[in-house]
């Protein structure tokens, strides 16, 4: 059994998420879930949105952050990172360069939130990468489409933040209609 843990790159500052990094590995974590901090956090709870809120007032250059997930990488050669951005990072950081900072660093899974359409979740998913997306607890059936045409895994919002879809009223529902 593998366990994912997320590190929220950036808080309280870069170099405080290489000492976490090490430390998650030290305790035997493989995978880390390894953010590009959103200016709009809006999927997030408030203590996350809070941590990427700080993060960003330390750094706000996605350059700096890259230079630390790379950094992470050669750190951990036996750790697998998963990147976590906001579609509106992707955008700022601009959709090319992204890609090509993932590939060239061989960061092969991307979970891709807070997507506003398709083309962006496309033209990373094109370049060869694999995008994760995520699905909110009250099953938009966009959100559940656009999960379904990616090539990567889904993740799942686990608690609802008060929107709940009366056909899929539990987590157990919601699970069971995107497993069928």
């Amino acid at each position: 059994m593998e366990i994912i843990l997320y590190l929220s790159n950036g808080y309280p500052t870069l170099e405080n998420s290489y000492q976490t990094a090490i430390e998650y590995a030290d305790a035997g974590c493989r995978i880390m879930e390894v953010d590009f901090p959103s200016r709009n956090p809006y999927l997030e709870g408030q203590y996350i949105a809070d941590r990427m809120a700080k993060a960003l007032e330390a750094c706000d250059d996605y350059e700096k952050y890259m230079e630390s997930m790379v950094k992470m990488k050669k750190l951990l050669p036996k750790v697998h990172f998963l990147v976590l951005a906001y579609e509106n990072t992707v955008e700022e950081i601009g959709t090319e360069h992204f890609i090509e900072f993932c590939k060239e660093n061989d960061f092969k899974d991307v979970l891709l939130v807070g997507l506003k359409g398709e083309t962006i979740k496309n033209q990373i998913i094109e370049s060869g990468l694999k995008v994760s997306c995520y699905v909110q607890f009250h099953m938009l059936s966009e959100e559940i489409e656009s999960a379904k045409a990616s090539n990567g895994f889904v993740y799942m919002q686990a608690k609802p933040n008060g929107n709940i879809n009366p056909d899929f009223p539990t987590l157990k529902d919601c699970i069971k209609h995107l497993r069928d």
